[in-house]
């Protein structure tokens, strides 16, 4: 099946991501939901940063417990009344479409200091004399009144519910939410399932007989500098259940860095002896002082990791000579063709401490 959302194309949407694979899965989403701003503020977020944050956190587990198909399409809606939040098309699956509600206000962690009496508990709860906090009610009364605004016939559809709720401060009873949340009998036919997000646990389908808690904390996509570090000590420790194929990833993202400082490094030295050999009347010690800087970068590099002395083979040199030599003729405003065509310079004068060249007859 073609990985398309049904109709995205005519309709405004906010950003479209195919997922392709598992492996290809964090550079697929990219930085979508990745982080979101404060609720007030001159840097505060918007309903979609909110929204994208917390389906990052879906996709996440879903990836994770093995629910997501590949591939897969994800369309953000733009916010249309009659529009859910997104619209996912997976492979082998049923076109599916997904409401994101935020449980709470600004004040929302100021509530966890208190309790209110009982309001709209479920059977279970009034029979053990529960007492549901302002929290608690925050969600269930985010669900019912999206319940209603669904009970719309033209919005009927394959549609899940993803409630957010504010689990920063950590004191949240979510084992007790959920048994407070109770089944009501309007939410079937509304909704095909509806998960919960507190902070970094995913709860999924929480009408299940056992929702199943998903912490994506430890993700690679949620937070990198922790997954770094377990990563490190898995591996110190000789541990197999380790994320392989991230670290792999990663590994080759390294390489390519340093492919790439070696390159600016070596782009900006060429740059150097270029200048230094066609505009020999404006030499100067601030000029031998960058050139002498640009290669003592290059050897830096060189020293460290002696196998990047293959990008000084001819076809590499011959690429970053060719963007030097258009940067020397614009900075020097000479006619590009009153410099070489082709590297006047070997790798080995290029490395040399000593080589400086001659002036341009």
């Amino acid at each position: 099946m073609a990985a398309t959302a049904r109709g995205a194309k005519s309709r405004s949407v906010r950003w479209e991501r195919t997922l392709r694979s598992a492996e290809t899965f964090s550079d697929d989403l990219g930085s979508v939901g990745a982080c979101v701003g404060p609720r007030i503020g001159p840097f505060r977020r918007s309903k979609g940063d909110k929204e994208d944050y917390v389906l990052r956190r879906l996709l996440v587990a879903w990836r994770k417990t093995g629910a997501l198909r590949f591939p897969c399409t994800v369309v953000a809606e733009n916010g249309g009344e009659r529009e859910p939040d997104f619209r996912l098309a997976c492979e082998a699956a049923p076109s599916l479409s997904l409401e994101v509600i935020e449980a709470g206000e600004e004040k929302y962690p100021v509530w966890l200091t208190r309790a209110d009496p009982p309001a709209r508990l479920s059977e279970p709860a009034l029979a053990a004399h529960h007492v549901i906090s302002a929290p608690e009610r925050a969600i269930r009364d985010a669900i019912a009144e999206k319940v209603q605004e669904f009970k719309d016939e033209a919005r009927r559809r394959p549609c899940d519910l993803l409630v957010s709720g504010d689990a920063a401060s950590g004191l949240l009873d979510s084992e007790r939410i959920l048994a407070d949340l109770g089944r009501p009998n309007d939410l079937l036919g509304r909704f095909r399932l509806i998960h919960i997000v507190f902070g970094n646990v995913v709860y999924l389908d929480i009408f299940d007989a056992g929702p199943t808690a998903v912490d994506v904390s430890r993700e690679y996509e949620i937070d990198y500098a922790r997954w770094l570090r377990e990563q490190a000590e898995a591996l110190r420790r000789g541990a197999t259940d380790i994320d392989s194929a991230y670290i792999a990833e990663e590994l080759d993202g390294w390489a390519r860095s340093d492919r790439r400082e070696f390159a600016s490094h070596l782009r900006n030295l060429l740059l150097h002896l270029l200048k230094w050999q066609f505009q020999d009347a404006r030499r100067s010690a601030s000029w031998s002082n960058s050139t002498d800087e640009a290669r003592s970068q290059l050897q830096e590099l060189l020293s460290e990791m002696p196998s990047m002395r293959h990008e000084l083979r001819p076809e590499n040199l011959a690429r970053q000579y060719a963007l030097a030599r258009a940067r020397a003729a614009k900075q020097t405003r000479l006619a590009k063709q009153c410099l070489p065509a082709e590297c006047p310079y070997s790798a080995e004068q290029i490395v040399d401490p000593e080589f400086y060249p001659e002036p341009n007859a």
